[in-house]
């Protein structure tokens, strides 16, 4: 059998599967109830709608969605100042982390592309990762 039958065969039995345990109170499709929109425009609305609804906790600590607006909004104001352009990729070396989201978020936000760096990395896995993406310092 070839490597793309095998992979096929693989892939629905997995699918198979998945079918079988998926709970029936769950939609099988993605909802979007403002609409497929960027990531930062669903943010910037529930910031607006619910401003002091908490959007992070962790560890304890509470963002609310009009604090993550704000950090997010900052961040990209700082990244867009310091020569990032839309479509430059931004590497981000940060464990899972409120940080990260905020980081994520604007980067996003300032149209650059966010690439997820693992903090276990090894350096030359670090060097390949970074290269793969296209990042450049």
């Amino acid at each position: 059998m070839a490597d793309n039958a095998r992979v096929e065969e693989y892939l629905a039995d997995v699918r198979a599967r998945q079918q079988r345990v998926w709970p029936t109170s769950m939609p099988r499709e993605a909802v979007y109830p403002l609409g497929q929109r960027p990531l930062t425009d669903h943010l910037g609305h529930w910031a607006r709608r619910h401003p002091d609804r908490v959007a992070i906790t962790f560890y304890g600590e509470q963002i609310t969605y009009a604090a993550l607006e704000d950090l997010t909004a900052r961040l990209c104001g700082w990244l867009q100042r310091s020569g990032v352009r839309h479509g430059d990729r931004v590497g981000v070396f940060l464990p899972n982390c409120p940080q990260f989201v905020v980081a994520m978020l604007g980067i996003l936000r300032a149209g650059a592309v966010h690439v997820p760096v693992n903090t276990m990395f090894r350096t030359y896995e670090l060097r390949h990762e970074l290269a793969d993406a296209g990042w450049r310092s």
